[in-house]
């Protein structure tokens, strides 16, 4: 039922409107109060998700009148003159659109996590966030886990490390996923959400060989190609962490990930990923002639360094399968190398 208000004492009353030819008619209890030509009268959409139509009256400033779009007279209205806003107005209806669509998504989401399929939950969720959404994430973590003090930042160092690091990156994958030197003396590297790779220096120093960190390098890049930390952290946030990501609210998470920086380093350390990040990292270096024996090498000394102790290995190589049967399977894709190529890189140039 159109409304007619008072912004002057905020009064309402309900009135009956026409259109007669070119007239809006607007009358109270069968009785004709006003008739007001096209000319006169202004549309506008407002209220709450715009579900009315403001018709501003130039000969009644004082007044305002208003009914629900969908009343038949409205749409009439609308046909006959132009609405101020009515590109936003089509704008929103579209998000509207896109929301039930994204609410529809959600709800299988919850289906899964009802059943506890965690996997497919997060393998969804993984192709509704966009990668700037994990990227923004990523960028506002890494300072808390690696802040600006621990960074190599010696221009000569980095210029090597990008030497290094060239011999199983291309171009392109330099510039999007930057890689980092960072001073701590615990061998182990780290694919952070969104692309960045860091590199300890305790690594550096364990590996005797330029293939050995490459072959580490190659590993983690496979995580981040695979977005493996992504869906680790959407399989360990719960239903609500999930909904927020997916609608680029990152604010929320990036508190409770902030505050669980060690947790947050394990997540992609799952049976499933580690064996395709082996995989994958062991075909990287297969394509760029890198000899794959190097990462038997380096997990076998880092199972020397722990006197083979399983629990003292750091999280990038201590998950299942177990440490010495990825050593024999890097020995055994070695065997079948047929040719590779000797890296001329002295890893004391990043000490």
């Amino acid at each position: 039922m159109p409304i007619i208000l008072s912004k002057e004492t905020l009064k309402k009353e309900m009135v009956d409107i026409s259109i007669s030819g070119n007239e809006l008619r607007v009358s109270e209890n069968s009785y004709e109060v006003s008739r007001l030509h096209f000319s006169e009268i202004h549309l506008k959409y407002g209220g709450a998700a715009n579900r009315y139509l403001f018709i501003d009256m130039k000969r009644h400033p004082e007044l305002s009148l208003y009914l629900n779009k969908k009343d038949p007279v409205a749409k009439q209205l609308v046909s006959l003159r132009p609405v101020e806003n009515q590109k936003e107005h089509k704008k929103a209806q579209f998000t509207d659109k896109v929301t039930l669509v994204i609410l529809g998504l959600l709800a299988l989401l919850f289906c899964y996590a009802i059943f506890n399929v965690k996997t497919l939950a997060s393998g969804l969720a993984t192709t509704l966030i966009s990668p700037s959404v994990e990227r923004s994430i990523g960028d506002r973590l890494a300072p808390v886990l690696y802040p600006e003090s621990i960074r190599v930042r010696d221009p000569k160092k980095l210029k090597d490390l990008n030497e290094l690091i060239s011999h199983v990156m291309t171009d392109e994958e330099r510039k999007e996923i930057p890689v980092h030197l960072v001073k701590k003396s615990d061998p182990n590297a780290v694919a952070l959400l969104g692309g960045q790779i860091f590199i300890h220096e305790g690594l550096v120093k364990l590996a005797e060989t330029p293939e050995e960190v490459l072959a580490v390098l190659s590993h983690e890049l496979a995580h981040v190609k695979g977005r493996h930390a992504l869906k680790g952290v959407l399989t360990s946030i719960g239903l609500f962490g999930l909904v927020q990501l997916v609608l680029g609210d990152v604010s929320g998470i990036i508190a409770i990930l902030a505050d669980q920086g060690g947790w947050i380093l394990s997540l992609s350390h799952t049976r499933e990923f580690e064996v395709d990040a082996d995989k994958k990292g062991l075909a990287r270096m297969l394509n760029n002639k890198i000899n794959v024996q190097a990462q038997a090498d380096i997990f076998q000394k880092l199972l020397d360094s722990t006197g083979g102790l399983d629990s003292k290995i750091p999280a990038l190589f201590k998950t299942h399968p177990k440490l010495k049967d990825r050593i024999t399977a890097a020995q055994e894709a070695a065997k079948t190398q047929k040719d590779y190529k000797k890296v001329n890189f002295k890893l004391s140039r990043l000490e």
